[in-house]
């Protein structure tokens, strides 16, 4: 009886190693992503914990316009405006194919429903803007992993 308690500890021992090196491991899986004509990879996106949640796609098209427009023509182009986790993953990856300039994000203002969120692709700062003042705008699409 002896012995199998030790080695049913022993057994504990790893199944406890092991759980604590799965713990720090990240599964990325692995997926082919077709880009379609004028789009670029622009990374992927993580959960809080770390863990990979989507792929960002960065749709051709660069205009200027207030928020509401901008909120239209990305929906029209079948995605939507990059929210500021995505654009300051734009920024990182995709910086070159930016004005240096403002550009909305998805993301309305929690203090004021007249502002919305943006990202300045000259320095990188994201900041508020008035909703009818006229800045840029790229759509994006995101593909679930």
């Amino acid at each position: 009886l002896e012995i199998i308690k030790s080695d049913l500890d022993a057994l504990h021992a790893k199944v406890a190693q092991y759980e604590a090196v799965r713990a720090r491991t990240i599964i990325i899986p692995s997926m082919e992503i077709e880009l379609r004509e004028g789009e670029s990879y622009g990374g992927m996106a993580l959960l809080e914990n770390g863990a990979p949640s989507y792929h960002l796609i960065l749709l051709p098209g660069d205009e200027s316009m207030n928020w509401a427009d901008a909120m239209a023509w990305a929906k029209k182009l079948g995605g939507d405006l990059p929210n500021g986790q995505e654009q300051a993953l734009l920024y990182a990856n995709c910086k070159k194919q930016f004005n240096e300039a403002y550009y909305w994000s998805n993301t309305q203002h929690a203090n004021g429903s007249d502002c919305a969120w943006d990202q300045n692709f000259d320095h990188g700062l994201q900041d508020d803007l008035i909703k009818s003042a006229s800045g840029r705008a790229r759509a994006v699409r995101k593909l679930t992993i």
